[in-house]
């Protein structure tokens, strides 16, 4: 009788939806990998000092915001590594890339905890 109270049907519903994020998930680091391997878009990005630099100085005065919705972002979103945002943001914008990545981690420590509370189990 114990077993019974353990076992639960899992959803249709819910293995459709671990499917999908599985897929999204595999496809993310597929391209990722092959980014890094191939020299790919990011690649060439994020090794180009310069151009990055001139990304945000285009920005303007949303350059610093841009980055702490990034950051916000690497929060939410787990195969963006949290070292390398921060270290960009010491990259981009030397003392000040301290309060913007920490702005941004704030932000998106705060929507981890409504989407948590939102969607979460009870």
């Amino acid at each position: 009788m114990p077993n019974k109270i353990f076992k639960k049907r899992i959803s249709k519903k819910t293995k459709i939806q671990a499917a999908i994020i599985i897929l999204v998930f595999v496809a993310i680091i597929a391209y990722l990998i092959w980014d890094v391997a191939a020299n790919g878009p990011l690649t060439r990005l994020f090794t180009d000092r310069e151009r990055i630099i001139r990304i945000v100085e285009d920005l303007g005065p949303f350059g610093p915001i841009a980055f702490m919705l990034l950051q916000a972002f690497q929060g939410i979103v787990a195969p963006i590594p949290g070292n390398v945002v921060g270290i960009l943001g010491g990259f981009l914008f030397s003392w000040w890339g301290i309060l913007w990545t920490s702005i941004g981690a704030t932000l998106g420590a705060a929507a981890v905890f409504w989407l948590s509370r939102r969607f979460g189990r009870g």
